[in-house]
């Protein structure tokens, strides 16, 4: 399969700086983000078998209203078809989260932007990133959430020295109430503000992040 990356390579210091030389515009036909131990990049056919097993663990889903209907690999290869196709038409930006490893990379989640749409009107109108972050609970803890979500902000508002516009202009995280592990990453180790709404589902948490926001947090933030 031919594949043509528009790649960010980030290292330790540069999660915490801009973008140095970034050449993406949006939308883009896929996406890579390089961290220290983490690749983000929009999906392949090849992920199908690792999203089935992170979607069919029970303990990712402790929180998630919507569970998995009829999980197969066929079905997840038809669904990270859509992803990519979304990818290029600039719908969305959804991205599967890999592990660096000397034996290859290995999916272990999945985030990115489940949709990318306009708000409001005139001078008033924003383009906004419907978030997202699942790691599988056979790596939780070691910090790779915080590592993805801070490579996410990165690459939404388009930080770098040639001053070019954010490619969204407000990251928003919905979650329910009771899940308190995103809490934890968000207004814990990110700090962000977060507000409460009524949803479908019930009560939602909701996290509105604008590039001033990351950019003052960002730099007070420590990666090991």
């Amino acid at each position: 399969m031919l594949r043509t990356y528009r790649r960010v390579h980030l290292s330790r210091q540069e999660i915490l700086r801009p973008i140095r030389n970034s050449t993406m515009s949006f939308p883009t036909p896929t996406v890579e983000i390089q961290t220290p131990r983490l690749i983000l990049r929009t999906p392949v056919l090849e992920d199908a078998p690792s999203y089935l097993s992170v979607f069919t663990n029970p303990t990712n889903y402790e929180y998630e209203p919507h569970k998995p209907i009829n999980p197969t690999v066929e079905r997840y290869e038809r669904i990270l078809t859509s992803f990519a196709a979304g990818t290029k038409t600039g719908e969305n930006a959804f991205l599967s989260v890999c592990l660096k490893g000397d034996d290859g990379d290995v999916v272990i989640g999945n985030g990115g932007f489940n949709s990318i749409f306009e708000r409001g009107e005139g001078e008033g109108k924003v383009r906004v990133g419907d978030a997202g972050i699942m790691i599988d609970s056979a790596h939780w803890r070691k910090g790779y959430a915080k590592e993805a979500v801070a490579a996410m902000l990165n690459w939404a508002f388009h930080l770098g020295e040639d001053e070019v516009d954010p490619k969204i202009d407000v990251v928003v995280f919905e979650s329910l109430a009771a899940n308190d592990r995103i809490r934890g990453l968000l207004s814990g180790c990110f700090g962000f503000k977060e507000t409460m709404s009524s949803g479908d589902f019930g009560e939602e948490r909701v996290w509105e992040i604008a590039k001033s926001d990351w950019e003052k947090r960002r730099s007070e933030m420590v990666f090991e």
